[in-house]
């Protein structure tokens, strides 16, 4: 079963996979003033607890998954059944 009826769509998925991915490495490159002491100013991830990383790790396993599959489906002709 393919999830897109042309085989575009997956470079359509590759360009927006990697502008969420550019997206979260700004944020986590830029500077974070502390709650606590306002003089206090460092990079967000450094702030970064077990479950932020979890959850990058997560996401990550799940861009490789969708970037093979889209990759995947470049190779096949448009409207082929996948059965």
């Amino acid at each position: 079963m393919t999830v897109w009826l042309l085989p575009v769509f997956g470079y359509v998925n590759l360009g927006l996979i990697a502008l969420h991915v550019g997206s979260v490495f700004i944020d986590a490159l830029s500077k974070h003033r502390s709650y606590f002491n306002p003089s206090d100013i460092s990079q967000r991830w450094t702030v970064y607890d077990g479950d932020d990383w979890a959850l990058l790790m997560f996401a990550g396993l799940g861009f490789a998954w969708l970037i093979n599959f889209s990759v995947d489906k470049q190779k096949q002709p448009p409207y082929s059944c996948d059965h």
